[in-house]
């Protein structure tokens, strides 16, 4: 490997990650985002930071074996639920990521993570991706719904939030200066 292809595996987003994912052909589309032609539709210039404003040669970024980015589509409505199977089958995708808040509200259930419909439709997006060996996230508000997706096979959680952890913080402040 030359020095320029390592300084362009160095360089550039590692992943992208894709909100509201409804359709496999809208999963398709954001794929194709991230590659160049004749794979994709990304725009190609030399006169990238990427390549240094052209100082690193710009086949070196197309060179086939060239790192892609890891590709995250999110799926979060019941819409991309019935199109699953055809988001799991994309090519170059990495990980499907499931976002709860999304999901259960247009399951009717807003926020109902617990709930038996909610987690019948995670399981069933956990499943089907793991019989295609695509790596499953998910958002949790805390570190026990975690542990609960890790034994579910899910390898990619995100535990709260900014805003969650920083309220949370604010109101035991609080709490404790009451008394």
């Amino acid at each position: 490997m030359s020095d320029d292809t390592l300084l362009v595996e160095r360089s550039g987003a590692v992943g992208i990650i894709t909100p509201g994912v409804p359709s496999a052909d809208e999963g398709t589309s954001a794929v194709r985002l991230t590659r160049f032609p004749p794979h994709g539709s990304r725009g190609a210039s030399p006169s990238t930071r990427q390549l240094h404003y052209s100082a690193v040669p710009f086949p070196t970024l197309t060179a086939e074996g060239t790192p892609q980015p890891l590709i995250v589509l999110q799926v979060e409505a019941r819409l991309a639920t019935t199109d699953l199977g055809g988001i799991l089958d994309i090519d170059g995708l990495g990980v499907i990521f499931i976002g709860p808040y999304d999901l259960s509200t247009s399951l009717g259930l807003p926020g109902q993570f617990d709930h038996p419909t909610v987690r019948q439709a995670i399981s069933e997006i956990v499943t089907s991706a793991a019989e295609r060996r695509i790596a499953v996230g998910i958002w949790v508000p805390d570190a026990k719904s975690g542990r609960f997706w890790v034994e579910q096979g899910v390898r990619f959680v995100t535990v709260s939030n900014n805003e969650l952890m920083l309220f949370g913080a604010a109101s035991t402040l609080r709490r404790d200066a009451q008394g």
